[in-house]
């Protein structure tokens, strides 16, 4: 929540094969993607470099992306009216390629997290994926799960 995007750039891209199995949609649809990055609070160093891909059907939505804060699939549920159904979230460990550090201001092949996060809509197909690269020392994440049993049911 205490987060903000700060867009560089947009582009139209057509999925490839990699890009496909990326964004989980056929080849050869054709998305909006934004690149940027992500701060936290008032951090002068990125926590994030990001890459969003909207499908194009929502792709008019880029030159408001950073401009407001509120989420991008936030964004598309207002002005398109669709709704999100199902978020879909991966995280995997990386070392940051040399390119990517420079911009992210650490070493090169620094250890690093991507979160990915899939929003479909309720015909399961996705709208929005954000790529989000972390430097291994910005990024945290906590989950509180809490056990319910039903009534009735042993422990």
């Amino acid at each position: 929540e205490d987060t903000r995007l700060v867009a560089t750039q947009a582009d139209d891209v057509i999925a490839d094969a990699a890009l496909a199995e990326l964004l989980r949609c056929p080849e050869g649809q054709r998305w909006v993607r934004v690149t940027g990055f992500r701060y936290a609070g008032r951090q002068k160093l990125p926590m994030a470099l990001t890459h969003i891909y909207i499908a194009a059907a929502y792709g008019g939505i880029r030159k408001t992306i950073g401009t407001m804060k509120v989420p991008v699939y936030s964004m598309i549920e207002k002005q398109f009216g669709v709704a999100v159904a199902r978020v879909q979230q991966e995280i995997a460990a990386t070392l940051i390629p040399p390119a990517e550090a420079k911009l992210l201001a650490v070493e090169a092949r620094s250890a690093g997290l991507v979160v990915t996060r899939r929003y479909f809509d309720g015909q399961d197909r996705p709208i929005e994926v954000a790529v989000n690269l972390h430097p291994a020392d910005r990024f945290s994440y906590a989950m509180s799960l809490r056990l319910q049993v039903p009534a009735g049911a042993d422990a």
